[in-house]
């Protein structure tokens, strides 16, 4: 009797295990499938937002600089309406950005934003450089001055592109 209510006791605790590896393993699958759902959606985003970005000429400008850097990709000019447009496809794209850092950071010129939503769309310090039609080292220092100056973040020990990336 004794070892008969032993295999029944030990039948159960071996359904209640099977039961919850079965439990955990679906709730893996779960969280998988979100996974990949949540992967899927930001790939469309990121998509929706480069056919957005490549309607307009400094985007395409700077991402031909930074894909292939010739003589022929440094023939260019942009005027104010291409930055204009480039500023507003930036808040767009990232929800009103350079007005969150207009009121965040009121002593920012026009060039200063515009900067700011180069790094924003993550551009590298040569292709805005030569947007800039700068040294790299001078950009540098130009960001150096806005962080400290216009920011007023002389000790903050984030670097520009994070103080950025956080608007």
């Amino acid at each position: 009797m004794e070892s008969l209510h032993r295999n029944h006791s030990l039948k159960l605790y071996l359904i209640i295990a099977l039961s919850i590896i079965a439990f955990l393993v679906i709730l893996l699958i779960i969280r998988k499938k979100i996974n990949e759902n949540k992967i899927k959606a930001l790939e469309k985003e990121l998509e929706m937002r480069n056919k957005i970005m490549l309607s307009n000429k400094v985007f395409v400008t700077a991402k031909n600089l930074g894909e292939h850097l010739t003589s022929e990709t440094l023939d260019f000019t942009l005027d104010d309406s291409d930055w204009d447009d480039f500023i507003s496809l930036t808040d767009m794209i990232f929800n009103g950005f350079s007005k969150r850092l207009l009121a965040t950071y009121p002593k920012l010129g026009k060039w200063d934003v515009r900067i700011c939503c180069l790094c924003k769309n993550g551009f590298s310090n040569q292709v805005i450089s030569i947007l800039l039609d700068t040294q790299t080292d001078s950009f540098y220092k130009r960001k150096t001055r806005i962080r400290q100056l216009k920011m007023g973040l002389p000790n903050d020990t984030r670097s520009f592109e994070e103080i950025i990336n956080a608007i």
